[in-house]
């Protein structure tokens, strides 16, 4: 599926998402301990930053706005124990956007 008309675009679009997944739960520990999901680095990827019964989940807005979820991807709003996009804020200013040009919220996701 191409993102763009524009070749450069489609291959900046990849490179970001291909970085983004690769870095996101990388080396991670789960743990059902609130002090040790604050500092994993599933509360600075995913937002992941409160204990549950699961192991690690974002408990409100804020773990998702400060996590790289947010910045990269626009999922800056806490839903059901995930991270989610909401609005045409989250992403614009998201790298989906500024580099992918996926800059409006439709059904859930940033799209073109």
């Amino acid at each position: 599926m191409s993102f763009s008309s524009d070749p450069r675009a489609s291959r900046s679009l990849r490179a970001l998402l291909l970085a983004g997944f690769a870095s996101f739960g990388a080396g991670c520990i789960t743990s059902a301990d609130h002090a040790a999901c604050r500092e994993s680095c599933e509360c600075k990827t995913l937002g992941n930053c409160s204990a549950t019964r699961k192991g690690c989940a974002p408990s409100n807005d804020e773990h998702c706005r400060s996590s790289r979820a947010c910045t990269v991807f626009g999922r800056c709003a806490h839903q059901d124990g995930r991270c989610v996009t909401r609005s045409d804020e989250h992403c614009k200013a998201a790298d989906i956007c500024t580099k992918g040009n996926l800059c409006r919220y439709v059904d859930g996701r940033c799209v073109m």
